[in-house]
């Protein structure tokens, strides 16, 4: 019953879905700062 916690490949796709959210976060981060700091 707890084999599938220590599933390889739930635990990277657990990784892969944190580093999309990762890049998600970090473009929308800048996405933010470019409309909001803009240089003048």
């Amino acid at each position: 019953m707890f084999k599938n916690i220590f599933n390889p490949f739930l635990l990277l796709k657990l990784y892969y879905l944190r580093q999309g959210w990762a890049i998600f976060i970090i473009k929308r981060a800048k996405c933010f700062l470019h409309n909001h700091w803009r240089p003048t």
